[in-house]
């Protein structure tokens, strides 16, 4: 009876360009045979799938016609502080007594909403020896169309003087300003219904908080905080250099103020992994952003504004169109910005924004290296050379010039998949002059392996994939990439065993 041994292959993890593929079946062999061929594995990757499968993934946008990129968006948001009416106090020096308005903050009010806030009286007698009845009108401060009255009495007993004074809470009354005044109107008379001269009387507003204006504002300018945008491709994917031909920002600001407004840019930066920064410059750098905005019969309404900084408008391909890291905003929302318009103002209202940095796979691309790692475990030790036949189909207009490495459990590289020259290249497919793919391209290779490369490859538990990309004439030609554009390899193995 034959003596019988095993030959055992097992790789584990090796996808070699993407994320589906069939793994190998353990290899089992009599010891007399010597020339075997087994598939290892049937694999397709796309861009998309080296992408997700990296750190950066939750930037990667794949639009309905396939064109993908990477959109890195951050959001931000401008409280918009509500005038502040402070507590006052005024003398009433006649039964009618008309107050000036006045500016508050930036804005001189017209119509306003109370939602806190206590309006007081205060009455004094110093010379008629009666009661004296009052009552005081508040026709600019309504509830339901109803202004406040307030009625009471100076109660005279004997001695001076007689005081009176009364308050109410005024949280859900409406302010309304009437020819740029606001008017206090009281009657005082005597029991017998002549009329009482008051010795002093006044009014005053305090804890008031406004939770609506309207009138006619004056501009004002609120710095936005705003760190910076963080854009991580390259932390992960390095070495050679990618120019994106076609990137943009895109900036949307979901606007509740009725009052015109607009976004100033005080500057807009971009900085590169080589740490050089360049600003923006442009249409809406000079001219800032002016934003729609609700009008007074769409209060409670918010209007969204969206504008894009291009290669139409701007000189963000000298500035983003490398390999940009950070994007740097410096912005104002500046209100009135014409110096002097009507509209209104509610409490709590904040202007919403969105910043995208839009970088799309369209561009040039030369020996920019991707670096990934698997797990592999070897164990074989009857093997006397060996060979992997690779076959691929590439729908991807980049070159991909591949090397593996492999290593050890001390992290040291014991060999290279091709010796010979160093590097497995995998033409890219044709493209037109608009760099859209017109043909596929076909490839196969063989990769021998001898005894020696061998004895040093079955100990590696780690294959090292570095994956170079170029886009056709070394990276001079710009190229569209699209998720449905993918890579197909198929892998065998072709083994002699010793007899």
């Amino acid at each position: 009876m034959k003596m019988k041994r095993k030959l055992l292959f097992w790789m584990t993890g090796l996808a070699l360009f993407g994320a589906s593929c069939t793994a190998p079946q353990d290899i089992q062999v009599e010891r007399e045979t010597v020339d075997l061929a087994f598939p290892i594995f049937t694999s397709e990757t796309t861009l998309s799938d080296l992408i997700e499968s990296g750190q950066d993934s939750s930037a990667l946008v794949v639009f309905a016609d396939n064109s993908m990129g990477f959109v890195y968006e951050k959001t931000t948001s401008v409280a918009i502080p509500m005038p502040v009416l402070e507590d006052f106090e005024v003398p009433l020096t006649s039964s009618e007594t008309n107050i000036p308005n006045k500016a508050l903050d930036n804005v001189m009010m017209a119509h306003a909403q109370f939602d806190e806030g206590t309006l007081k009286v205060y009455f004094e007698n110093n010379t008629i020896a009666e009661n004296i009845n009052v009552v005081v009108t508040f026709p600019n401060i309504v509830k339901d169309g109803i202004p406040v009255k307030a009625a009471f009495t100076l109660s005279y007993d004997g001695t001076f003087p007689s005081r009176a004074e009364w308050e109410t809470d005024i949280a859900g009354y409406d302010l309304n300003i009437i020819h740029d005044e606001f008017s206090v109107l009281y009657d005082a008379k005597l029991p017998n219904g002549t009329n009482a001269t008051i010795t002093q009387a006044k009014m005053g507003i305090s804890n008031a908080v406004l939770g609506y204006v309207d009138g006619t504002w004056a501009t004002a300018t609120i710095p936005l905080s705003i760190s910076p945008q963080q854009i991580n491709f390259f932390d992960h994917y390095s070495n050679g250099s990618v120019v994106f031909t076609n990137p943009s920002i895109k900036i949307i600001a979901n606007n509740p103020v009725g009052v015109p407004s607009k976004l100033g840019i005080n500057n807009i930066s971009v900085q590169t992994n080589t740490n050089q920064t360049m600003d923006l410059q442009g249409h809406y750098m000079t001219n800032g952003i002016s934003l729609d905005y609700p009008t007074m019969i769409q209060v409670g309404d918010s209007k969204t504004t969206h504008i894009t900084i291009d290669k139409n408008n701007s000189n963000i391909v000298d500035a983003a169109g490398g390999q940009p890291t950070l994007v740097n905003y410096d912005l104002d929302y500046i209100i009135a910005h014409d110096g002097s318009n009507d509209g209104f103002l509610s409490k709590d209202s904040k202007v919403d924004l969105t910043l995208q940095a839009h970088l799309p796979f369209e561009g040039k691309v030369n020996e920019f290296k991707a670096i990934k790692s698997f797990d592999v475990k070897f164990t074989n030790e009857y093997i006397q050379s060996a060979a992997i036949k690779l076959q691929a189909v590439n729908q991807i207009p980049l070159d991909a010039r591949i090397q593996l490495y492999f290593i050890d459990n001390a992290d040291i590289r014991l060999d290279s998949l091709d010796a010979s020259n160093g590097v497995l290249a995998i033409d890219a497919a044709e493209v037109d002059f608009l760099g859209d793919v017109t043909q596929t391209t076909r490839w196969e290779k063989e990769i021998p392996i001898s005894p020696e490369q061998w004895e040093r490859i079955k100990k590696a538990v780690k294959v090292e994939l570095v994956t170079s990309f170029t886009s056709s004439e070394s990276g001079q030609v710009s190229v569209k990439i699209k998720a449905n554009q993918r890579v197909e390899l198929n892998a065998g193995l072709k083994i002699v065993v010793l007899p």
